[in-house]
């Protein structure tokens, strides 16, 4: 379902999806096909969605969301835990 609607460019429909509070895909499946679809904004803050916060920050660093996940990396307080990842790459 949502492969075909980002195949066919449907985005105002994804949209509704991600607003569910509980999608029939997970959230981090749905970031993953819309950043296949090149959606990279409406991926981002997808996968910013996605509860578990290792999770998000991984899925975001792995997509190279760098900024998204320096944001949520902050919030989450997980400084200590990606501070070498973070140095290492720089």
């Amino acid at each position: 379902m949502i492969r075909g609607y980002a195949d066919s460019r449907c985005w105002p429909e994804i949209s509704k999806i991600i607003k569910m509070k509980n999608p029939p895909v997970p959230f981090a499946t749905i970031a993953e096909i819309l950043y296949a679809a090149d959606n990279r904004e409406l991926a981002s803050d997808t996968f910013c969605k996605v509860s578990d916060k290792e999770l998000r920050v991984d899925l975001l660093l792995d997509f190279q969301f760098w900024a998204a996940a320096m944001e949520e990396i902050c919030k989450t307080r997980q400084h200590e835990d990606y501070e070498e990842i973070l140095f290492d790459s720089a």
